[in-house]
């Protein structure tokens, strides 16, 4: 599974969920 992608659903992180989705193959470096 993608990383930012578990992270963002663990972490309840909406404004990540949506930019994933919306952006789904723009990868910004892990934090």
């Amino acid at each position: 599974m993608n990383c930012q992608l578990y992270n963002a659903i663990k972490n309840n992180d909406l404004a990540e969920l949506e930019r994933l989705i919306a952006n789904p193959d723009v990868d910004k470096n892990e934090q």
